[in-house]
């Protein structure tokens, strides 16, 4: 098994490709699940509070839409750089698959969000009109209407996710090139022209 770990594919140990493969796993399955619960809440709020909805809320209708649009606007390598100080803030880092998932989850929720909203627009507006003639709660009408309908993201949103993070680790690494770059390139100056 030993042996197994040191074998090298493409020039990389197979104990490293199953240690960065459960990473991105970790990060994409996690980012996922939180992204689809806030996308879900946002959605919900969209759909409720937008006019002629059940819950009739035009300025969060509004709040909740001008975020959506503007997360999805900005390029995610923007937004990860933007962000870095509230995921310092919910983390206690910037660096690792734990800090990535912060500006993941703030990125795909909207997404899902949008997503979502579309799939509980294609409902048949008779059906909620039907559940509030026979009495049914708001609350009633999200669990039993609403929420078993949000079913219309696909893998493609995986296959976003993980792209996403893979913007994620390229500012990683770029940060790192940089890095390193600038110290060896201050050393060979120290080396060369030390001073006097």
């Amino acid at each position: 098994m030993e042996e197994l770990m040191k074998t090298k594919i493409f020039k990389v140990t197979v104990e490293r490709l199953l240690l960065n493969g459960g990473q991105t796993l970790y990060m994409v399955g996690w980012s996922l699940l939180i992204g689809t619960i806030i996308g879900m809440i946002l959605a919900l709020i969209l759909v409720l509070c937008r006019k002629g909805g059940l819950v009739e809320n035009r300025p969060l209708y509004m709040i909740v839409s001008v975020y959506i649009n503007v997360v999805r606007s900005i390029p995610f390598v923007i937004l990860l750089v933007t962000i870095m100080p509230i995921t310092r803030a919910i983390v206690g880092t910037t660096i690792g698959s734990t800090a990535a998932l912060v500006p993941l989850v703030v990125y795909i929720s909207p997404y899902l969000a949008r997503l979502m909203e579309n799939s509980l627009l294609e409902i048949d507006p008779g059906i909620l009109e039907a559940a509030e003639a026979m009495g049914a709660t708001t609350w009633q009408v999200i669990r039993y209407f609403l929420v078993p309908n949000m079913d219309n993201f696909s893998w493609m949103t995986v296959v976003a996710a993980m792209g996403q993070m893979f913007y994620s680790l390229s500012i990683a690494m770029g940060i790192l090139v940089t890095w390193s770059f600038w110290y060896r390139y201050c050393r060979f100056l120290e080396i060369r022209f030390p001073e006097s």
